[in-house]
C-alpha cells in the first residue's frame, strides 16, 4: 500500500518537469491516501470529497486560535468572533459527518478494514454484555485524530525534511550512496531495510530533533500538590512540558541548531540515541503513533532520496522562516527542485527499472 503511494508520489513530482514547486500538498495527499486505505479500505484519492477533506485538514489545523480556545475558553465569548472560531467548528462538523460515512461505508464493505474489525468488535461485545468503551462517536474521534494530528505532523515533518536535504546535499549525497550500496535501485526500502540504513536512520532522528515540529505537549493537569527543582506546584495545575528546551539543549546536543546526523552514530557507525532524544514526548504520555510514524516517514524519506536529488529552493530568503501554526512549528512556503536520479530508466514489470535505449 505504502509503496503503490510512492510510486504514483514519484508520477506526481515527475509531472513538475524539474521546475521549482512546492511539495507540501503532494505529500499530504499520498499520506491521506495511506491512511484511508487503513482505516476503510479504499482509496478515493482524487475525489471531490477527498480533496475537500484534506483541505479542511491543512487550513483548520494551522488556525492557532482554534487550539488557545481549548486551553483557554473565555476567549469564545469575545463578541464578534474575531479569531474565526465559527468557521473552525463549521468544518469540524463536516468533517465528522464525512468521518461518520466513511466508517459506517468501511463497515458494511466486505474488505478488511481497521474501522470494519472496530465494528466487529464493538458489536460482539455488546452482544455478550460485556462492558466496553468502544462506540462509534469514540472510533470517529480516534480516527480523526489519525487524520488531523498524524497527518498534519508528517507531512511537516517531510517537508522540514527535504528542505534540510537541499541545503545540505553532503548529507543527502551520502544518504543516496547508503541506499544504493545497501538497497540498489532496482527495489523500493522496505521496513527490513532500516537497521541497515543508519545513516538515514540517523538524518531522520535529525530533522525530527532540529526541527523540533511540536516544541510544547499537550496540556496536562497535576493530581496533587507537588514540588519540582525547587518549585511547588499546586494541585490542578496546567502544565504543558518544552520539549525544546531538551532538543536544542546545547548541552546535551552541541551546536542545537546545526544539522548535523551524525550526531546519533557512534565511532562504529550505529545508532546512538541519548535519553534526552524526546521528539514524541516519553513515559506514560508518549505519541502512541511513534511506532508508525517513524516507519512511514522512514520509508517515503528513503524512497524519494533513492529517486530523486533534491536542489536548493529557488527562494532561499523565503524559505528561512519558521511559521508557527497553533502547536506546530513549519516550515514558510519553499519550492524544491526534484531531479530524477535515472532519467534514463523506464519502469517495467519485474525490476523497478530496466535502461532505456
Amino acid at each position: 500500500m505504502i509503496h503503490e503511494e510512492i510510486t504514483e508520489l514519484e508520477t506526481t513530482i515527475l509531472d513538475h518537469n524539474e521546475a521549482p514547486f512546492d511539495i507540501r500538498r503532494d505529500i499530504m495527499f499520498s499520506l491521506v491516501s495511506i491512511m484511508e486505505q487503513m482505516v476503510t479500505g479504499e482509496r478515493k484519492k482524487g475525489s471531490e470529497t477527498f480533496d475537500s477533506f484534506v483541505g479542511m485538514i491543512d487550513k483548520n489545523f494551522g488556525k492557532t486560535m482554534g487550539w488557545i480556545a481549548n486551553m483557554f475558553p473565555m476567549v469564545r465569548y469575545i463578541p464578534g468572533d474575531p479569531f474565526g472560531l465559527m468557521e473552525v467548528i463549521k468544518d469540524t462538523v463536516r468533517n465528522r459527518a464525512f468521518m461518520v460515512n466513511t466508517v459506517r461505508r468501511a463497515r458494511d464493505a466486505e474488505r478488511n478494514s481497521i474501522a470494519k474489525y472496530y465494528y466487529e468488535e464493538m458489536e460482539k461485545n455488546l452482544k455478550n454484555g460485556k462492558e466496553t468503551t468502544q462506540t462509534e462517536r469514540q472510533l470517529c474521534a480516534t480516527i480523526g485524530n489519525f487524520f488531523t494530528a498524524g497527518i498534519q505532523s508528517k507531512t511537516t515533518t517531510l517537508c522540514w525534511a527535504l528542505l534540510y536535504l537541499s541545503r545540505n546535499p553532503q548529507v543527502q549525497e551520502r544518504m543516496y550512496k547508503e541506499i544504493e550500496s545497501v538497497i540498489g535501485v532496482r527495489q523500493l526500502p522496505t521496513l527490513e531495510d532500516r537497521a541497515n540504513l543508519p545513516f538515514c536512520e540517523a538524518t531522520l532522528m535529525e530533522v525530527l530533533r532540529v526541527a523540533n515540529v511540536f516544541p510544547f505537549g499537550g496540556p496536562h493537569q497535576t493530581n496533587k500538590d507537588i514540588f519540582f527543582r525547587g518549585y511547588f506546584i499546586p494541585k490542578d495545575t496546567q502544565v504543558i512540558a518544552n520539549f525544546s528546551s531538551v532538543l536544542h539543549d546545547s548541552k546535551v546536543f552541541p551546536n542545537p541548531e546545526e544539522f548535523n546526523p551524525s550526531r546519533f552514530l557512534d565511532e562504529y557507525g550505529t545508532i546512538n540515541k541519548p535519553d534526552e532524544y524526546i521528539p514524541f514526548a516519553l513515559g506514560k504520555r508518549i505519541c502512541v503513533g511513534e511506532n508508525f510514524a517513524r516507519s512511514e516517514l522512514s520509508l517515503i524519506l528513503t524512497s524519494l532520496v533513492q529517486r530523486f536529488e533534491f536542489l536548493e529552493p529557488r527562494n532561499k530568503e523565503l524559505a528561512t522562516g519558521v511559521f508557527v501554526s497553533a502547536a506546530e512549528r513549519s516550515p514558510l512556503p519553499f519550492d524544491v527542485i526534484a531531479k530524477h536520479r535515472y532519467a534514463n530508466y523506464t519502469e517495467m514489470d519485474q525490476d523497478l527499472y530496466t535502461y532505456k535505449e
